[in-house]
């Protein structure tokens, strides 16, 4: 009996030809051992802060190697991503996409499968909540996100309510 062991520190196809002693002739015992790398994700084409309702644009994609898809695939707000926002696999591309209906921090994790070792692509998206007001009447509402902006609404009798987003 011949044992190979050990554990590779390279991936790729390795033919071996052990020769064998005693006996009469030359034998040699041969083989192939295949090892097959571990599988790996990209970091996030982007981490983006957006609105709530507001569809993710640019998609955010994570290039991987050595899988086959991935946990969830298609599945809305699976692997910690927001209500509404999906992650798909194609071509070893994971593209996340949608437009997130709850706002928070959100960190996901998406397992990758089908190849060597345990790999999750990772990544945070923001979704912010639409600002509020509170007894206003006339027009204007700051838009998400914009800071440094000050607004004025025009009231009731000529006065005015002004504000100004941090």
């Amino acid at each position: 009996t011949i044992t190979i062991s050990g554990t590779p520190s390279a991936s790729g196809t390795f033919n071996y030809s052990i020769p064998l002693t005693g006996g009469c002739g030359t034998v040699n015992a041969t083989g192939t051992i295949t090892v097959t790398p571990d599988m790996t994700a990209s970091v996030a084409s982007s981490t983006p802060t957006l609105c709530i309702n507001t569809a993710i644009s640019p998609d955010i994609t994570h290039t991987t190697t050595g899988a086959t898809g991935i946990s969830n695939d298609g599945v809305d707000g699976a692997n910690g991503l927001p209500t509404g926002v999906s992650a798909t696999w194609s071509g070893n591309t994971i593209t996340i996409s949608g437009t997130p209906s709850a706002s928070g921090t959100f960190n996901y994790s998406i397992p990758l499968t089908g190849g060597c070792g345990t790999v999750n692509a990772t990544g945070t998206i923001t979704v912010n909540a639409l600002p509020t007001t509170s007894v206003i009447t006339g027009t204007g509402t700051p838009a998400c996100n914009e800071s440094g902006v000050t607004y004025s609404v025009d009231l009731t009798a000529g006065s005015k309510y002004v504000w100004t987003v941090p």
